[in-house]
This record gives C-alpha cells, sequence and structure tokens, in this order.
C-alpha cells in the first residue's frame, strides 16, 4: 500500500520524489504505480536510479511490518 503523501526532498543526491511503501515487499508494485502515475500528472521525468530505504530492518518486524521509504530522482 502507498502512501499518498509524494514529497520532493532536495538530498546530497540531487532533487528527489520520496513516498513510503507499508506492508510486504513483494508488493511494493503498487507503490511503484503510484509513484509513476504522480511523475507522470507533474509531468516530471525520471532522472537516474531509484533508490529503496528500509526504514524497519527486516531482521526485527513481520514482513507485514515493513517500511520502505522509495527516492526517485527528478529530473
Amino acid at each position: 500500500m502507498c502512501e499518498r503523501r509524494d514529497q520532493v526532498l532536495q538530498t546530497a543526491c540531487g532533487k528527489m520524489a520520496a513516498i513510503v511503501h507499508r506492508g510486504f515487499v513483494e508488493e511494493c508494485r503498487t507503490t511503484y504505480e503510484c509513484r509513476f502515475a504522480w511523475f507522470d500528472a507533474n509531468h516530471l521525468p525520471v532522472n537516474g536510479p531509484i533508490r529503496e530505504v528500509y526504514l524497519k530492518d527486516p531482521r526485527d518486524v513481520l514482513q507485514e511490518g515493513l517500511h520502505t521509504q522509495i527516492y526517485t530522482p527528478v529530473g
């Protein structure tokens, strides 16, 4: 499930759009679809590789409790 609080952040790697996926890693596809729909709706190009940051350690929580922040470079 994607959290629809899209944010554009300035990072050391450049401007990034951030979105959070909650739950199973195998179900990230829906969040990626949300991400790319947001890029399309805002007429923004993706400008580089996407990064995933696990906000909760998979060794410490059940899969359904995982939170993954997905960073997409904005062109």
